[in-house]
């Protein structure tokens, strides 16, 4: 876990700013969605490239984090409380990471689920907990690592994560523009490095938007040019 607080959570906040809180949330939640929490956080630490802890068999461990991400899904609504949904969100978070970090076969699905879905579940997640709606800003500043400054975290660095995919896989981003703005408390709630960093993600993201639908428009025109051309060869080919 310290690992996780000195490699990724500066410029990527997943986690509460404070590991007693942490471990009490973990303390709250079943067996099944922790297990699935920790492997994913030992897999996304041991996958950073400043780790200096190696990792022997990182499709093995990826594994058994996806297996228990996708059973922790499956647990009876009776036991589905906000801290238990909350921490599923940043397990999807960790795993979307670690995806990330292993290039191409991950994001592919060649070498497991491809990043691409965990961001999607993510998403959902995130959709069922209000996070895309605009935060009372009273609460952002009320209580030191709150729930809502955890959540507003956790939305921010969901952003990061789709716009990154969308720029990187030449895709719309699953989440609308819409749905995404900055408020005031935001830089004090995210800190000015993953603030700013949040800021260049949200502005790229704005401008491949466009690019991406002229991308679509010109493969559909080609398309239909080069379907054009091969009919009226076919008629010459006839009346020939």
């Amino acid at each position: 876990m310290e690992r996780y607080y000195e490699f990724i959570h500066p410029t990527f906040p997943i986690l509460s700013d404070s590991r007693a809180r942490l471990h009490s949330r973990l303390s709250m939640v079943t067996p099944t969605v922790r297990e699935a929490f920790l492997e994913a956080l030992y897999s996304a630490t041991r996958a950073c490239p400043a780790s200096r802890l190696r990792n022997t068999a990182p499709d093995r461990n990826s594994r058994a984090a996806s297996e228990l991400a996708l059973k922790s899904q499956f647990e009876e609504v009776a036991v589905k409380t906000f801290p238990s949904t909350l921490l599923q969100l940043q397990t999807l978070l960790l795993l979307s990471l670690e995806a990330d970090i292993y290039g191409p076969g991950k994001l592919l699905g060649l070498t497991g689920p491809p990043r691409g879905s965990w961001l999607g579940a993510a998403i959902g997640l995130a959709y069922s907990l209000r996070l895309h709606q605009r935060p009372i800003r009273e609460r952002l500043v009320a209580e030191e690592d709150s729930d809502e400054k955890i959540c507003r975290r956790a939305w921010w660095v969901l952003v990061m994560f789709d716009r990154w995919h969308a720029m990187s896989t030449y895709s719309p981003s699953m989440i609308p523009d819409s749905n995404v703005s900055f408020v005031p408390e935001d830089e004090v709630v995210l800190g000015s490095n993953t603030y700013h960093v949040a800021r260049m993600y949200y502005i790229l993201g704005c401008s491949v938007h466009p690019a991406n639908q002229l991308l679509t428009r010109s493969i559909d025109n080609s398309w239909s040019l080069g379907r054009g051309l091969r009919r009226y060869r076919r008629r010459v080919a006839i009346c020939a």
